[in-house]
C-alpha cells in the first residue's frame, strides 16, 4: 500500500512539475528583470539578433572575394567559432557551472563575442 502511494504521489508530482515547466525556451518571454528563466531568453534573443547582422555581413563579404579568399575566410570564421563557443563554456562554467545561470552566462557570452566579430568583419 505504502509503495502505491509512494508511486501515485511520485506520478502527480512529475505531472505538475512538468505542467509548469515550458515545453520550450521559446515558450519563454523575455523580461531582463524577471524570472531566471526570462533573463536566459533575453540573452538567447540577444544571441539571434547577433548572429544575423554577423551572417549578413559574412555573407556580403563572401560574395565580394575571389574562391581563396572566401576559402581563408572561410577557415577564419570555423576557426572563430570553435575558440569561442569554448571560451564562452568556460566563462559560463566558472560563474555557473552546473547552475540555472548557466545558460544565460553562456548567451550573454556568446552575444558578445559574436557582435564583436561583426564589427571585425565590417571593417575587412
Amino acid at each position: 500500500m505504502r509503495g502505491m502511494l509512494a508511486a501515485l504521489f511520485l506520478c502527480c508530482s512529475l505531472g505538475m512539475a512538468a505542467q509548469a515547466a515550458p515545453a520550450s525556451m521559446s515558450d519563454v518571454a523575455c523580461h531582463p528583470d524577471g524570472t531566471q528563466a526570462e533573463m536566459t531568453q533575453c540573452a538567447i534573443d540577444e544571441y539571434e539578433n547577433a548572429d544575423l547582422q554577423l551572417n549578413m555581413i559574412y555573407k556580403q563579404i563572401m560574395g565580394e572575394r575571389d574562391k581563396a579568399a572566401k576559402a581563408s575566410l572561410r577557415g577564419d570564421q570555423r576557426a572563430w567559432l570553435k575558440t569561442m563557443r569554448a571560451s564562452c563554456k568556460a566563462e559560463a562554467d566558472e560563474v555557473a557551472e552546473g547552475g540555472s545561470m548557466w545558460p544565460l552566462e553562456y548567451y550573454d557570452c556568446i552575444a558578445r563575442e559574436t557582435t564583436k566579430r561583426t564589427k571585425v568583419l565590417k571593417h575587412l
